[in-house]
């Protein structure tokens, strides 16, 4: 699972967030609203967490993008193996210097995972560098859509 949020230390009678999950208990949209006066600094997290353990001698590398509408502002990496499940692998970024109060005051975020699943490789052997030969099963997973909103 992909998912984006602000995280719950960032949430407070200035930043509230409301998430939408849907029957499996999954993020399927969050919106967030900031008051005035902003913040300097607003965390997101974007990150994964696997549903699966994955067979021993097995392993997988997400490649996690945050994109701000159309634009990547932050990468994050994680190996998840035969003992994986459930872990939760993230990063959190200041959105703060990626936006344009002045343009807008409403904002897109999202994160995108490229999956690589590698069937004969211990997650301890896999780095951010290994080579994905072609037994190297590949996919791409969208996450929730977080909308930002900053209201006078």
């Amino acid at each position: 699972r992909v998912e984006t949020l602000i995280p719950k230390s960032q949430l407070n009678d200035s930043i509230q967030q409301v998430q939408l999950e849907n029957k499996r208990e999954e993020v399927s949209k969050a919106e967030a609203h900031a008051l005035f006066p902003y913040p300097e600094e607003l965390l997101v997290r974007f990150g994964c967490r696997s549903v699966i353990n994955y067979p021993d001698a097995s392993s997988v590398r997400v490649t996690l993008k945050l994109y701000l509408e159309n634009e990547v502002i932050g990468t994050h990496v994680a190996i998840l193996d035969d003992n994986s499940r459930q872990k939760v692998f993230s990063e959190e970024i200041d959105i703060m210097p990626h936006i344009d109060l002045a343009a807008t005051d409403s904002f897109l975020f999202h994160a995108r995972g490229a999956i690589e699943y590698f069937p004969n490789t211990p997650g301890a052997e896999l780095t951010v560098d290994s080579i994905a030969g072609p037994e190297v099963n590949r996919v791409t997973k969208v996450g929730n859509p977080l909308r930002i909103t900053f209201k006078p």
